[in-house]
């Protein structure tokens, strides 16, 4: 039996949220360079304890730097931005799809989905594709309570494949 889709209304992701959620994706994402950065850090210390300090030094300053450019590079892109505008979509069995005030409209299939996240406030949808990393719903662009346990079971059945 064929589901009807779920309409979702007018939304838009709160910056705060987004740049959170981009900073777990680069620490997540750059975590064996730290690590790497880290034991090279620990080498030359032993080897040249006077060198230390300027090698502390660079690499403390370094890390604002590397994050400074890679938020600023990531926010300038426009599909990136377009994350923060409001939106409104559909999701049905083949995916979801969100209309932007702009025309654009973003296709995204259950197979793109890697992993999900879910709040009290919203769900967020980690997808295979780099940009954006994830898809942001929120409860409130739901019609009501039900149509959010109607998701939520979508959600479920696409993720354990059990279709």
């Amino acid at each position: 039996m064929a589901q009807k889709a779920l309409a979702l209304h007018e939304f838009s992701m709160p910056a705060t949220l987004y740049l959170r959620h981009l900073f777990f994706a680069f620490t997540a994402k750059y975590r064996a360079v730290g690590i790497a950065v880290l034991a090279l850090l620990v080498a030359v210390s032993y080897f040249f304890a006077d060198m230390i300090y300027v090698v502390v030094i660079l690499g403390f300053a370094a890390i604002p730097i590397g994050l400074f450019h890679y938020f600023v590079s990531r926010l300038t892109r426009v599909e990136e931005r377009r994350i923060l505008h409001e939106s409104e979509g559909s999701v049905d069995e083949g995916g979801i799809v969100l209309h932007y005030r702009d025309g654009v409209h973003c296709y995204c299939a259950w197979e793109y989905v890697l992993d999900y996240k879910i709040t009290k406030r919203y769900y967020l949808l980690y997808t295979a594709d780099d940009t954006p990393p994830f898809l942001y719903l929120p409860r409130e662009a739901f019609d009501d309570e039900e149509a959010c346990r109607a998701f939520e079971r979508l959600l479920l059945r696409k993720m354990t494949g059990a279709d």
